[in-house]
Formats: C-alpha cells, structure tokens, sequence
C-alpha cells in the first residue's frame, strides 16, 4: 500500500466501483464504418460497455470534515499537520510525490494513471489549481520537481482559463478518440492532467486505454507495414497571414505562421520549432507559396515497442511517402476502441496519466448554460 503524505490523502482501496457493467457503447462514437453493410457481423467484435479502468490508483483528499476551510490558498485541516494551515502548493507537492511513487519504475504497483478526489473542498478556481499546480512543480530539492512544457499542437492553441489551459475544443457531440497526447512532435509530455472544476450535466465521461494493450488489438498487418516503411511522416502547413488569398482559404483550424510563432521573421520562425526538438533531421522549410512546412518522422512506437501515434486520423503517409490503405484505417478507428474504459471526472477530480503509456479521450457530451464542462489541463517533460 502506497502511504499518502502527511496523511493528506488517504488510498482508496477499491479504487474506482467495477461492480456496475459500465457505459454502453454506441457505435457512432467510431470514426468511421464499413462501406459493405453485410459486414456489419463485425459489430460483435467491439465492446457492448466501456468497463470502469483497473489500472488508475485513486487517492482521495481527507479535507477536514467539521472545522476545515479553505482560505486565501491556505486549507484548514484536522489531519495530522502540527504546523498549521496547510497551503495549496504544499498539498501539490504532496500529491507529486505519491505520483511519482506510483509511476516509479521500482514501484510494484506498476501504475500508469492516479485519481484524486475531493479536492474541490479546497480548489474551485483556475487560480487556486495553478498555486496547487505550482508546487507539483516545486521539489523539496533542486532536482525532485516536475518540469512543464507547453502545448504544441498542430494548428491553434488552446484556450485559457487564467494562465491554465482547457481541454481540446472538440465539438461536444461528438466523441474524441483515445489518442497520446502530441504524440506527433519529436518530443512528447512524459506526462498529462486533468482537473475538473465542473462537469457536464450528461455525458463528457473521460476514456482511457492502455498503449499496451490496445497494440494487442491492431492488426499485425498494419503494424509490419508501419515498420517496413520507416514510420509516420507528420505534416504541418502554416499560410502567410500577409496573404489575402490563403487567408480566405484557411480552414477555421488552421493558423498563420506568424500566429504560431509569435514572430515575424521567417528564421526566427524556423528556429521556434527548436525548442520543441525539430532539429536538423526534421523538415522545416517555407516553400515558393510562402507557407510554413514542419515535418517530422516518428516510428509510431514508444520505448517500449506499444502503438504510438495518431495514424487512425487517416491523414497522415507513412516516412517514404506510402498511403496506408483505407480500408486498413477504417479496421483501426474500430479496434481502437477495443482496450478502452471510461470513467466520469466530477468537480474536484484530478488525474494524471503517463502520456507514453495510457491514451485519453472523451465522450459526447450536453451541456447548460447553468453547467458548463471546464476541464483544466497541464502538462509535463
């Protein structure tokens, strides 16, 4: 048993309630279907619920239950801190260090996603997250702290919540398949966070799946001809926001690179992706239409040889310019679905994944103007 700091949180041993079925799944929530309706027989190989996750540690805050509050960042607290209030950083700093437990190596407990819970007795707002978030960020040593990175998607940024990003604006009718998150740059988070300050009235239910096993599920068809090809090929194309034409033209997704950049000048705009790990062997070029191009090569497996990558989006070739087959991507927006489990984030959830090792993704969800979904997300190297 993983002993919680200070006994600010206590481990809930029958983690999340298995006892129920799950989420019944509805097939639209799948990318796409077979053209040929006579193979709709394969139905039977997709899962009829989404199961609770097995594989997330859950910890929840003991808040004080007759004489706490939360003030000005500081929680009042009948555990057994003897030095007084205890301050928000400090129960970041606590909550760090039985992540970093959990996700040890070492570790026998092997586990790849921590839940917390009840801590919107003491977090309500976008600033009290960032003071908790902060002493995540905060080791006891110079050496022991997380370092955060930024979100470097393909096209525009995310929106912000004070100074903290919100979830991907997906439209909410429809699902958001289990994907690693950024998994496209040279350099992905090692890890990824959620912290939900409310929930949507209906639907909106988090989705994980395991990299490990959902490389089980994909055909070894696709995963030879993945690797025989040299891996995935990653395009981006940023348009000149000096040039009326393209600006027209540009999808509501798409962005300039001078918006990307923050910069003006095109090789100070090459060398922004410098920081993001496109060095010489990746592609970063403007080409005669005075576009922007950012490619890059990954093997479309992590470290440990799991399915890595994002190629179930059907938009991207394989490194020597190969298109994979249609109807292989088709088989892949369906198995994807196989290793996946849900669970709902209520207000004062916190989960944080291995990005290298456990996909997230989303349900559709309803909302009210009373009762707006607001997921809070950060990120770590």
């Amino acid at each position: 048993m993983i002993l919680s700091t200070n006994g600010l949180f206590r481990h809930v041993k029958s983690g999340l309630d298995g006892s129920g079925v799950g989420i019944p799944f509805d097939l639209t929530w799948v990318q796409s279907r077979s053209v040929d309706a006579d193979e709709d027989d394969d139905d039977d190989e997709l899962p009829s619920h989404l199961p609770v996750p097995d594989f997330v540690k859950v910890f929840e805050y003991q808040h004080a239950t007759e004489s706490g509050n939360s003030i000005d960042g500081a929680c009042e607290t009948n555990t057994n801190m003897d030095d007084g209030p205890l301050r928000l950083d400090e129960l970041g700093r606590a909550a760090r260090t039985i992540v970093d437990s959990c996700f040890s190596p070492s570790s026998a407990s092997g586990h790849e996603a921590v839940l917390f819970r009840s801590l919107h007795h003491v977090i309500d707002t976008a600033d009290d997250f960032e003071q908790f978030w902060n002493g995540c960020l905060q080791g006891d040593h110079l050496d022991d702290g997380w370092t955060p990175t930024s979100y470097m998607p393909f096209g525009k940024q995310r929106a912000k919540l004070g100074s903290v990003d919100l979830v991907t604006p997906f439209p909410p009718e429809n699902a958001l398949p289990c994907h690693n998150e950024m998994v496209y740059n040279p350099m992905s988070p090692a890890g990824i966070a959620f912290f939900c300050l409310s929930d949507a009235p209906e639907g909106g239910e988090t989705i994980l799946a395991r990299n490990a096993e959902l490389t089980k599920v994909v055909s070894a068809e696709l995963q030879q001809l993945v690797k025989e090809h040299g891996g995935i090929r990653y395009r981006r194309a940023y348009y000149d926001q000096n040039d009326e034409q393209a600006v027209k033209a540009a999808h509501p997704f798409e962005v300039s690179w001078q918006e990307k950049t923050g910069v003006e000048d095109r090789d100070e705009a090459i060398k922004f992706f410098s920081n993001f790990g496109f060095g010489a062997d990746h592609l970063v070029y403007f080409n005669e239409e005075g576009r922007l191009i950012v490619e890059n090569v990954r093997s479309g497996y992590n470290d440990n040889e799991d399915w890595f990558n994002i190629l179930a989006m059907g938009m991207f070739e394989l490194a020597d310019g190969t298109k994979v087959p249609s109807d292989m991507i088709q088989q892949l927006q369906r198995d994807e679905w196989k290793p996946v489990k849900a669970l709902k984030l209520r207000p004062g959830d916190w989960i944080v994944l291995n990005n290298r090792s456990v996909q997230h993704g989303r349900l559709p969800f309803r909302e009210s103007p009373e009762q707006k979904r607001v997921i809070l997300t950060v990120y770590t190297k």
